[in-house]
């Protein structure tokens, strides 16, 4: 299986269980998560979080697929 390697950014307000659910999407897609960096910042209306990953996809996923997905 080859694997191409990707960053991907998630940024939203502030909650419960967002790592979790990207993470457990991710995995449900065999796409490795090689890397994580998480942070709260505060915007304009609230905290937001900030997610960073770096992955690897599997050739079988579509990365224009999956930023539609995520967006989701």
């Amino acid at each position: 299986q080859d694997l191409s390697a990707y960053l991907i950014t998630v940024a939203g307000a502030d909650r419960t269980g967002i790592t979790h659910q990207v993470s457990q999407y991710l995995a449900s897609q065999d796409i490795n998560i090689s890397d994580l960096n998480a942070q709260v910042m505060q915007g304009e209306s609230g905290p937001v979080y900030i997610m960073i990953l770096e992955v690897s996809l599997p050739n079988s996923v579509n990365p224009v697929q999956l930023e539609k997905d995520l967006a989701a």
